[in-house]
């Protein structure tokens, strides 16, 4: 029988006798009697199941406090290494020598996969790497760590672009294999005094530069890194004009979507950037910014986003915020 099941029948049994006048003073104490005891069988059944239930709460309010608690300390961490993860870029808005740059770096939760970095090599000559590891969040954040920390030890060395690949790649392979992730790589080295800029890459997609009037196409050939250890890479140089601006970026700038299914892609992105490759490095960002905000059609992004500006006009030097 359920919960109440024998007071009901003892009510009910009361109630038949009474029908049939055969209730005595002894059938009404010992009904009275019976009724008690399965009120008070009862009442402990419902207390068990109140006490149980309150107990259970307590349990799930412990539990979510429990989780709730641990989700803080989570995002807490998480802004915590979103925070180193940041002051190891170069400010937004900076200069080196004649070369004003601006960034808009936008990991796809407190932190990502991309990172950037400017390496001087002496006056008017420098080196910038863009980079683009494979997965997101905190795994691929301490994953770009490691890369930064292997690729500068051969970015600070006298060896030709295509060289820094090869080794960083050798290293990353016996070091970081067995972690199952890859990067694609950017390189760009620029010498003022010569004016001459080489570019060389790992798997990394098209990058852009105008120079002069003439838009061009950066592209070189090389595997993506962590791949095989036979792996080959080139580097390509350009004689630069006094006016020039170049593009580097993730390919997470032209992986969005709109509502109707359309990819932004590499010709929208080529087609904005040459639109609008006449404004200042921050009107650049910001108005791409802009307008990947208005293709995409989901609230979060898709990827990982890197865009990095430099532009220069030799004729005419300015000065900004110094690196």
């Amino acid at each position: 029988m359920g919960i109440f099941a024998e007071t009901e029948f003892i009510r009910k049994f009361y109630i038949a006798n009474i029908a049939k006048n055969i209730i005595s003073e002894e059938t009404t104490i010992v009904t009275v009697f019976w009724l008690a005891i399965g009120l008070f069988a009862n009442f402990t059944i419902v207390f068990r199941f109140v006490q149980k239930s309150l107990e259970e709460n307590q349990k799930a309010t412990f539990a979510k406090e429990k989780a709730e608690n641990y989700l803080y300390k989570l995002k807490k961490d998480l802004r915590f290494a979103g925070n180193i993860q940041r002051n190891l870029l170069p400010s937004q808005n900076f200069q080196f020598d004649e070369i004003q740059f601006s960034t808009w770096i936008r990991p796809l939760t407190e932190v990502g996969g991309d990172t950037f970095g400017i390496v001087p090599l002496q006056e008017k000559k420098l080196r910038i790497f863009l980079v683009d590891a494979t997965g997101h969040g905190i795994e691929a954040a301490l994953m770009t760590l490691l890369i930064r920390s292997e690729l500068l030890k051969f970015m600070y060395q006298s060896i030709p672009l295509h060289d820094v690949l090869n080794q960083f790649n050798k290293v990353f392979i016996e070091n970081y294999q067995k972690l199952g992730y890859f990067c694609t790589i950017a390189l760009l080295e620029i010498d003022l005094s010569s004016k001459t800029l080489v570019y060389s890459s790992a798997g990394h997609p098209t990058q852009y530069l105008r120079n002069g009037n003439q838009w061009h196409h950066l592209q070189s050939y090389g595997r993506i890194i962590g791949l095989s250890k036979e792996s080959e890479f080139e580097s390509v140089s350009l004689p630069l004009q006094d006016s020039f601006t170049f593009f580097l970026f993730s390919d997470g700038v032209f992986e969005e979507i709109s509502k109707d299914g359309t990819l932004y892609g590499e010709v929208l992105l080529e087609r904005d950037l040459q639109e609008i490759s006449g404004l200042s490095p921050e009107d650049i960002c910001q108005t791409i910014e802009a307008r990947l905000e208005e293709h995409r059609s989901t609230k979060g992004y898709r990827d990982d986003i890197s865009l990095v500006v430099g532009k220069a006009n030799l004729a005419y030097p300015s000065s900004v915020n110094k690196i």
